[in-house]
């Protein structure tokens, strides 16, 4: 099985209050886990860096999914 690694940055639309980037990382975590993929996701300034690592075709099915977010 290849192993794929995925870092990227993105702009939110708005800034996101405490509450909403809770529930953000909570359904991030309920998708990862049903991709079977390992993640890490950070916000800062009104961006987001995300790191996705998995089978190569999970990871690309998840960001397939993220792009169209």
């Amino acid at each position: 099985m290849a192993i794929r690694q995925v870092v990227y940055e993105s702009s939110g639309v708005h800034d996101f209050p405490p509450e909403e980037l809770k529930r953000l990382l909570g359904q991030s975590r309920v998708n990862n886990r049903a991709a079977d993929i390992i993640g890490a996701l950070l916000y800062l300034n009104g961006n987001f860096f995300q790191l996705l690592e998995g089978a190569a075709s999970d990871i690309e099915a998840t960001f397939r999914r993220i792009e169209r977010d």
